[in-house]
C-alpha cells in the first residue's frame, strides 16, 4: 500500500513488514491522513509479524499528534507481546533523536537503528 501527497509519503510493505514515513506529516485528528496511519497500523499490528520495521528516517517533521499515534502502534505492538519492533531514524533529524527514544519507556524490547 502507498499513499503519496503533496508533503508526506507513507508506504507499506506488507511482504517485508516495513512501513515507512517521509516528508512533513502535521496530522489533524479529522483528517484523512491521520485516520489512514491507524488503519495500516492496525493491519500490521492484527496480521502479527514477528518483526516489523517502522522507517522513519526520511521524516522531516510530525507534530505531537503523529507522535502519539506512533506511541499507540507501539503500545498494540507490546500487547501483543509477539512482535518485535525496529525503529530506524536518523541522526540529523533532531526531532527523532530526542522524541523517539521515550518510546523505549513504553516497549524496552523496542530497538532503534539510528543512520
Amino acid at each position: 500500500m502507498k499513499n503519496k501527497s503533496l508533503s508526506y509519503s507513507i508506504d507499506y510493505d506488507c511482504e517485508a513488514e516495513i512501513i515507512s514515513l517521509s516528508g512533513k506529516l502535521h496530522l489533524v485528528q479529522r483528517e484523512k491522513a491521520f485516520h489512514e496511519i491507524l488503519s495500516w497500523f492496525d493491519l500490521v499490528i492484527d496480521k502479527e509479524p514477528p518483526r516489523v520495521l517502522l522507517d522513519v528516517s526520511n521524516l522531516e517533521y510530525l507534530n505531537s499528534l503523529g507522535i502519539s499515534v506512533i506511541a499507540k502502534f507501539v503500545i498494540r505492538a507490546r500487547d501483543k507481546k509477539s512482535i518485535h519492533v525496529v525503529v530506524k531514524a536518523s541522526e540529523e533529524i533532531i526531532w527523532q533523536t530526542k522524541s523517539l527514544v521515550n518510546l523505549k519507556r513504553i516497549m524496552p524490547s523496542l530497538e532503534f537503528f539510528f543512520c
